[in-house]
């Protein structure tokens, strides 16, 4: 699979094969085989950890949906790797509304934080912090607060 630094993933995004290895990595993505959709959304993952050239060709290619998907209705491993190939794309603020006012990601965001893997429990509450900083996309902090604190001592 395809994911090394910033200036070659800049080559594979923008170039006129980056479309074509994006389609690839989503073909993967919905590929039966788990190891192989796995990977995939590893290599997605990194993608959107670089700049913002390669989240917005990354989104503009439709791998939202997608990630989102994965994070709803997967198995946890799947399910763990979407949740760090979103949070990656989380601190583009039009991308975050998106998650939460369009896809609903919150829910799922309080579903896996109840699962007893530190990691996990880190990204999740990391990915509602950034949540709960932005004004545009939670106008009602206390409320989300008071959900997270329910759900994480409702889970123990």
């Amino acid at each position: 699979m395809l994911a090394y630094n910033d200036k070659f993933n800049e080559r594979v995004v923008s170039d006129c094969g980056g479309k074509h290895i994006l389609g690839c990595l989503a073909f993967c993505m919905k590929h039966q085989h788990r190891g192989l959709r796995k990977e995939a959304i590893w290599v997605v993952g990194n993608i959107l950890a670089g700049p913002s050239s390669h989240k917005k060709a990354v989104v503009d290619a439709g791998f939202l949906p997608q990630l989102v998907d994965i994070l709803q209705k997967s198995q946890f491993d799947l399910r763990k790797e979407a949740i760090y190939a979103l949070y990656n794309v989380a601190s583009q603020l039009h991308i975050l509304s998106i998650l939460v006012e369009k896809h609903g990601i919150i829910p799922s965001i309080l579903d896996l934080i109840k699962i007893d893997d530190v990691d996990l429990i880190k990204i999740c509450l990391m990915f509602t912090e950034i949540i709960l900083a932005s004004n545009k996309v939670c106008r009602n902090h206390s409320m989300l607060t008071k959900i997270v604190i329910i759900t994480i001592c409702g889970s123990r």
